[in-house]
């Protein structure tokens, strides 16, 4: 318990104690009427599942917002196929090299083995020592039929010709 508490603070020291963090949502809805895809309901759900996704990794640590909210908006523009102008995430105060590097995690996490979830009766039995006969594993949630299915590939754009 005493390591736990050691390694806590530790990490407030190395983020500074700033535990604030920006959610790249609202950018969504401030962006795409810039674009011209404000009345996209599949698009606008694509994007947001894409951000939500990205909650799972440390972009928000490491990358503002805004561009975070600009890959979703790529992501689920390449998926729907939807053609946008050459460059069009410089809008949004994004570079190429931003925008990639938030497409490369993004699609890293749609390559991770799938979690596995565990009854907590399961792991209280388990940890004093008992067995237990497995359950049957949950049923996606309601949410979960929003998320993107498949990344199209490649999701990193190309270089402007």
């Amino acid at each position: 318990q005493n390591t736990l508490f050691t390694t806590e603070r530790y990490i407030l020291r190395v983020l500074g104690f700033d535990m604030r963090t920006e959610h790249p949502h609202k950018f969504i809805l401030n962006f795409l009427p810039c674009i011209n895809l404000e009345n996209n309901t599949a698009l606008i759900q694509l994007a947001w599942n894409y951000l939500n996704d990205s909650l799972r990794t440390n972009l928000c640590l490491d990358v503002r917002a805004e561009v975070i909210a600009t890959a979703a908006i790529y992501m689920a523009v390449r998926k729907m196929q939807i053609k946008l102008p050459p460059q069009w995430w410089e809008l949004f105060d994004t570079s190429l090299e931003e925008l990639q590097h938030c497409v490369r995690e993004l699609t890293h996490l749609y390559h991770e083995p799938a979690p596995h979830y565990m009854n907590v009766r399961e792991v209280a039995a388990l940890s004093r020592g008992g067995t237990v006969s497995p359950a049957p594993s949950p049923s996606p949630s309601p949410a979960a039929s929003t998320l993107p299915t498949a990344t199209p590939s490649p999701l990193v754009p190309a270089l402007p010709s």
